[in-house]
């Protein structure tokens, strides 16, 4: 195995990591709560589906680019810069997300570094495409 796949794999499991903590923590509350479909207007169930919302929405996109940037040997500093940009900007906004304040800044770090993020993904593919 090449090293960019290896650090697609790593990077791939950390940003798993992250749903899988999103998803205990929706459960555990369900179970607290006893709402087990929707939010039932409790504001911390709507911030646990919308963390684990938000972080389905974008990671997937983050895990397949840098498996097509891997597949096409892009550069390791890419998948490096796109594996842990992608890592903090996710679980900052979750962690956020949890927040009693807000907005507060780790939601709006983690928003910012995510779009950044997926920008940089844009590019890249496009450029990697382009190029070949």
């Amino acid at each position: 195995m090449n090293e960019s796949m290896q650090l697609v794999l790593i990077y791939s499991g950390f940003q798993l990591l992250i749903g899988l903590v999103l998803a205990i923590n929706a459960v555990k509350l369900r179970f607290k709560t006893q709402i087990l479909l929707g939010d039932d207007g409790n504001t911390e169930m709507l911030k646990a589906m919308r963390s684990h919302g938000n972080w389905s929405e974008y990671s997937p996109a983050y895990i397949i680019s840098l498996l097509l940037i891997s597949l096409v040997q892009g550069p390791l500093w890419l998948i490096h810069t796109i594996g842990i940009m992608s890592f903090i900007g996710r679980a900052s906004h979750a962690y956020g997300l949890n927040q009693e304040q807000d907005p507060n800044l780790f939601r709006q770090a983690g928003f910012i570094l995510s779009v950044f993020t997926m920008l940089i993904c844009v590019i890249a593919l496009i450029y990697l495409g382009y190029t070949l």
